[in-house]
């Protein structure tokens, strides 16, 4: 045999497994986004075009209606990521955006908060409870609002989804670290007819 024969047969065969090694390794990667879709399609009844009536707490803590506001929720990255564009009208000046994803390694959605205001990436992180509502807190993230005192302000997202055209956003406030909540601000949201 000769050697050129012989290093033929060794590139072909070593071709083969490197092919088949990459064919897996492909196969692995989109079983694992596949994961990531099945946990994103949870949140489909969130994308659209939503009015939402924003409700903040009176002195007495009670949660009345402040005016309404429009948010735009689409999917994003081959549908593993959902963003959020909301138009704050009742906060002039105030805009925000937010894009969420669920992480397969660690199972849990993860979602990242930017704002023209105060310039803070927040990083909130959770998931669904057995009342069926996903909440996230950036209580773990350590991505508090600051003040300038030195106290921290954490903050917890809930996500209500009642049907294809109704949920509800609240979003709650701590300054003990999550052992006692109090809302902030929730948006009751109706899907925007076209």
């Amino acid at each position: 045999m000769s050697q050129f024969w012989l290093l033929a047969v060794f590139t072909t065969a070593l071709n083969l497994l490197l092919a088949q090694a990459g064919a897996q390794a492909q196969d692995a990667a989109s079983d694992r986004g596949a994961e990531a879709r099945a946990e994103m399609a949870r949140l489909s009844d969130l994308a659209g075009n939503w009015v939402s009536q924003v409700r903040t707490p009176n002195p007495q803590g009670d949660l009345v209606p402040r005016g309404e506001e429009r948010a735009h929720i689409y999917y994003l990255l081959g549908d593993l990521a959902l963003r959020e564009e909301a138009q704050a009208e009742t906060l002039p000046g105030f805009a925000i955006e937010s894009t969420i994803q669920y992480d397969q390694n660690r199972d849990l959605y993860r979602l990242v908060a930017m704002d023209d205001t105060w310039g803070n990436m927040d990083i909130y992180e959770g998931g669904f409870e057995d009342d069926g509502i996903l909440r996230l807190t950036n209580l773990r993230s350590g991505t508090s609002y600051v003040a300038p005192d030195g106290s921290q302000t954490n903050f917890r997202l809930s996500f209500t989804i009642h049907d294809h055209d109704n949920h509800e956003f609240l979003v709650e406030q701590t300054v003990d670290s999550g052992v006692n909540w109090s809302a902030m601000v929730a948006y009751i949201r109706r899907r925007e007819i076209d």
